[in-house]
């Protein structure tokens, strides 16, 4: 490896095409994931006129937190225990906040000059992603603060 090197140092103009891969992978590992799953569905900015911290994605994801947690606190005592995990959440959540785009009327108040609204629009991405990163934390929530404490 070390003499295929030192050939590109010494003749750089055989070598253009792997000069221009080098640079490119270079510039993307810069500017984006290096990982080219990641490059494939995720930008590398952001829109920040998309809303992401909604009405409509807290109450979907805390309706979704609630009920998984209930769901997983009542099974989990029962052998073998049965789990509901938050990929459910996830697949189930795009078609509510859909259904929520579609039929909820836009209602809404102004506060401190900005505008807080049942519908803002067409359900995003990062609605979704925000009701995906709530669901995970349900498990053991009411075992835990049933929990004596200890100090």
């Amino acid at each position: 490896m070390l003499q295929a090197s030192d050939n590109v140092v010494e003749n750089p103009e055989k070598h253009e095409h792997l000069i221009y891969e080098m640079k490119v992978e270079a510039a993307l590992i810069t500017n984006n994931s290096p990982y080219a799953e990641v490059r494939a569905v995720v930008d590398n900015h952001d829109d920040p006129s998309i809303p992401s911290s909604t009405v409509r994605a807290w109450v979907i994801g805390i309706g979704f937190s609630v009920l998984l947690g209930f769901v997983n606190q009542l099974f989990s005592i029962r052998q073998p225990s049965i789990t509901v995990m938050a990929n459910v959440a996830q697949l189930l959540s795009y078609p509510i906040g859909k259904a929520w785009e579609k039929t909820v009327p836009d209602w809404g108040v102004t506060v401190s000059g900005s505008r807080i609204s049942l519908n803002p629009g067409r359900f995003s991405k990062k609605e979704h992603m925000l009701i995906t990163i709530m669901t995970p934390y349900t498990a053991n929530i009411i075992w835990t603060q049933f929990l004596p404490s200890t100090c």
